[in-house]
This record gives structure tokens, C-alpha cells and sequence, in this order.
């Protein structure tokens, strides 16, 4: 029982947070990536006027993917930039990215996420004594239960969070046009396609191409 449980968790957690998980642990396994903190004004101010969320500095990571994210929890947040996004991204696609992760701060995101698989862990440690499953029974159970914490995610945070930043985007065009770099920087994933099925089941972010019907909306209201 001690390691269906074991397994359960381990599949739970990679299968869920696989993109933070692999962007955390290059920082300290393999080529380091490197970081600095900076002060961006125009992204500081930019935040402060778009939302009234006050940031000190941002945190650099030098790698050659494009992300940002998010990191701490209110009211200490911690706005995580690639160098690659930095210098590819716009400043109308910037604007985008960064009230996405402003959204995900003063809407608590972090905070439901964590509940969210919290609560679903435990509903599944609960399944397992409940049905005393063995390991096999309970690897399968654990990504049933991984699916539909990354839909609760998807929807319940992350469109949120696109919601919030395509509502103050300046120019939704910024939004539009971000999504096509994105998809030619991340084509070799098993993620990039919209059609494919380890996307459609595993991936946090809602499409490109809800995305643009989302900003193309901005254009008729």
C-alpha cells in the first residue's frame, strides 16, 4: 500500500507540474541556467498602471526558451522573465505576457493551485485505502486524477489569467501575434500542437487559438 501510494504521488506531481519541474531543475542540474534581478520600468509601471500592483524588481532567467511566470504568494510576488522572451517579445506582446502573470498574483492563483492538488491528492489517498489498490491500479488512477486537475487548472486559472490580460492589453494585436512566436519556438514539443492529445490532456495553457478569438473579441467590444 506504502508504494501505490508512492506512485501515486510521484506520477500526480511530474504529470501535473512537468513545465515548472523541468524549468526549476535546470537551474541546478546539468548547464546552470543563470539569473539576475533587474528593474524594468516601463514592465513596473506598466503593471502599476494596468492593474495598481507595485513590483520592486523582475527576475531574469537566462535561457533560450521563451516563458515567464509567476512566482511567490500575495503579497510577495515574483515576476520571472526568460532572457529569450525578453528580446524576442514586442512590447504590446510583452504587455500581454506580463499582465498574464499579474492576473495569476492578485487573483491567488498560485494559492488554488495548490489547493486544487491538494485536494485532488487527497481524494485519491483516499481511493487507494478505500479500494486497497495495488501499484498498477493506483498509476493508472493517478494520471485519471492528473487529467482532470490540469482541466480545473486550465480553466479555472489559466483562461482566467488571460482573461484578466486581454481585457487591459493596450493593443490585442499584441496577443495575437505573440502566439505565433510562441509556436515556432516550441514546434518540436509534444505540447506545441493544439490537436495533440498530450496537450489537450496534460498542458496548463489554454490554445493559441482560443487565445485569438479571446483578443480578436477585444476588437468588437
Amino acid at each position: 500500500m506504502t508504494f501505490s501510494l508512492i506512485i501515486f504521488i510521484l506520477i500526480f506531481l511530474i504529470a501535473v507540474n512537468y513545465f515548472q519541474l523541468v524549468t526549476f531543475a535546470s537551474l541546478i542540474v546539468g548547464p546552470k541556467i543563470k539569473t539576475n534581478t533587474i528593474i524594468d520600468k516601463w514592465i513596473i509601471n506598466t503593471i502599476k498602471y494596468k492593474t495598481g500592483l507595485v513590483l520592486k524588481n523582475i527576475k531574469i532567467f537566462h535561457d533560450k526558451r521563451p516563458y515567464a511566470m509567476m512566482g511567490g504568494i500575495y503579497p510577495f510576488p515574483i515576476l520571472i522573465i526568460s532572457e529569450k522572451m525578453r528580446k524576442l517579445f514586442n512590447k504590446d506582446e510583452m504587455e500581454w505576457v506580463v499582465l498574464h502573470e499579474t492576473g495569476h498574483h492578485l487573483l491567488w492563483h498560485n494559492l488554488e493551485a495548490i489547493i486544487i492538488e491538494g485536494v485532488t491528492i487527497s481524494l485519491g489517498v483516499k481511493l487507494i485505502h478505500l479500494l486497497q489498490l495495488n501499484i498498477f491500479s493506483s498509476g493508472l488512477l493517478s494520471i485519471f486524477f492528473s487529467i482532470l486537475a490540469v482541466q480545473i487548472i486550465r480553466y479555472g486559472i489559466e483562461y482566467q489569467a488571460d482573461k484578466f490580460s486581454i481585457l487591459r492589453v493596450s493593443d490585442p494585436e499584441g496577443v495575437i501575434t505573440a502566439q505565433a512566436k510562441l509556436k515556432k519556438y516550441y514546434k518540436d514539443s509534444l505540447f506545441n500542437s493544439e490537436k495533440s492529445l498530450l496537450r489537450i490532456l496534460f498542458h496548463w495553457n489554454i490554445s493559441p487559438g482560443l487565445r485569438i478569438k479571446m483578443a480578436k473579441m477585444r476588437y468588437s467590444s
